[in-house]
């Protein structure tokens, strides 16, 4: 751990007794919740990689070539990133005032680039698990 309390040495990845240590009771309570749902919904393994010096290491959600997301752990919380793109801020649009408000000024104020808007979530705290749940589905529909 280094600035920002995040994992951000290179030549160390996290285990995952340094994540649920780091994450404290509150924030492992809503990590485990937001995994156990990915890998029920999805049936995928994270991948774990490196993405540089401001967020570190983060675990990545990948199912058939197409990311659902990626959770960075840090102390006391993690950051939950999904990347929506114009067809899924089409379908988004109509479910954004059903969303919390913290959820909904994410999305409404995050910078759109060529692949879409990178929303990035503070957990716990911006979104619920039923809204991150939709916007997982927005990347890819979960099992049945």
């Amino acid at each position: 751990m280094q600035r920002n309390e995040r994992f951000l040495d290179k030549a160390s990845p996290p285990t995952q007794e340094a994540v649920e240590a780091a994450l404290g009771a509150r924030a492992l309570k809503t990590w485990r919740a937001v995994v156990a749902y990915l890998d029920d919904a999805y049936g995928v393994e994270p991948d774990l990689g490196f993405t540089g010096g401001t967020y570190g290491w983060r675990f990545r959600y990948r199912k058939g070539g197409r990311t659902i997301g990626a959770l960075y752990p840090e102390k006391g919380s993690f950051t939950v990133l999904v990347v929506l793109n114009a067809e899924e801020l089409e379908e988004l649009e109509p479910q954004l005032g059903r969303l919390s408000e913290p959820l909904q000024k994410v999305i409404e104020g995050a910078t759109p680039y060529n692949e879409g808007k990178w929303c990035w979530m503070r957990m716990p705290g911006t979104a619920t698990l039923g809204e991150l749940k939709r916007l997982f589905a927005l990347k890819r529909k979960p099992k049945a």
